[in-house]
């Protein structure tokens, strides 16, 4: 897996809503493309948490992917920003915390 000490933007310290949120908007992406088989899919979130939040993606995406019920709330804000982002082009804004 790809190695990266900062991800796309920066030293981020996304907050647990955003977290969350990021989980539910790459699970909405990953279903529109047809990510269907839990490997693929587990493959998919943790690789793009990695990319995007650099060396601590993998402890930020284990730490949704074991707590689910409660970052919920987070994930299916994220889920619907990217159902909204398909449907009509609204542009994908996550939570300030």
């Amino acid at each position: 897996m790809l190695s990266v000490q900062k991800g796309l933007f920066g030293k981020l310290k996304p907050t647990e809503r955003q977290l969350g949120w990021s989980y539910g908007f790459c699970d909405g992406f990953a279903q529109s493309i047809g990510l269907e088989d839990d490997q693929d899919f587990i493959i998919f979130i943790s690789m793009t948490f990695e990319r995007v939040y650099g060396k601590r993606g993998l402890e930020h995406f284990r730490k949704i992917g074991f707590a689910q019920d409660r970052y919920l709330p987070a994930i299916m804000e994220g889920g619907t920003a990217h159902h909204r982002w398909l449907s009509d082009m609204t542009p994908p804004l996550m939570p300030q915390a």
